[in-house]
């Protein structure tokens, strides 16, 4: 019974149950602090700084909210809490993912520009922000940009030239770390590119831009989240 307390309080999601099976309640965010470098930069003040930490509960598995409604409020608003057996299974599983690891396996990121959605274009530079830090260099991620969605001819590509790069890694029987390998045996036509249309032709693949092109519809806009927030330090070594 203990174990059916399991897939929302840590990933959210149903799609996950398989692996960590069913949470009762929803997303964890306790001990998390909220807005604490707004409040030393003076931006917010201490009882804005209180009021933001009471107030900003958590969402059930059904997505209900637990501070209530403007209304009438729920003062502090519940939050939950992660069970610590069950955080070792989201990392061996894959569903958390680490720099460090990220950094043995080619990445090529298909990334459309969606507008307001939630698979916005600003996390694929956050992985490779957190490659760059973990590893001093992305040189296994590359984003292929496009707009809408990715198109049949832009998947296709991506997927041949992910083909090439395994089979190139497969071949090499050095002594080398794996994390070499991945560099040393990238296709040379895998490269960061945009398109302005989805990539569903091969005609349209022809007017390949750069990520950095005015025209490109990917843009690196800062994360929805804007309010800072403090973790509590890691104790488990199996959270490492």
């Amino acid at each position: 019974m203990q174990k059916e307390r399991a897939a929302h309080a840590v990933v959210g999601q149903e799609a996950r149950a398989g692996i960590v099976e069913v949470e009762e309640h929803g997303l964890p965010g306790a001990g998390r602090v909220y807005g604490l470098k707004a409040l030393q930069d003076g931006a917010i003040s201490a009882e804005q700084f209180v009021q933001l930490n009471e107030s900003v509960g958590a969402y059930t598995s059904d997505m209900v909210w637990t501070g209530g409604s403007a209304a009438t409020p729920t003062i502090p608003a519940s939050r939950f809490r992660a069970l610590p057996d069950l955080l070792p299974q989201i990392y061996r599983s894959g569903l958390h993912s680490n720099a460090r690891n990220l950094a043995k396996v080619p990445i090529i990121d298909l990334r459309p520009e969606r507008g307001a959605d939630i698979h916005t274009t600003w996390r694929s530079y956050q992985a490779r922000a957190r490659l760059d830090a973990a590893n001093g260099n992305h040189a296994d991620h590359f984003i292929r940009g496009s707009s809408v969605f990715p198109g049949a001819a832009l998947t296709a590509q991506s997927f041949r030239m992910m083909n090439r790069w395994l089979s190139a890694m497969e071949r090499d029987t050095s002594d080398l770390p794996v994390e070499a390998k991945v560099i040393g045996n990238k296709p040379s036509d895998v490269k960061d590119g945009c398109f302005t249309t989805t990539g569903a032709t091969d005609a349209e693949l022809a007017a390949e831009l750069a990520l950095t092109d005015p025209a490109c519809p990917l843009k690196p806009t800062l994360s929805p989240r804007r309010v800072q927030v403090v973790r509590p330090p890691r104790t488990s070594t199996n959270a490492s």
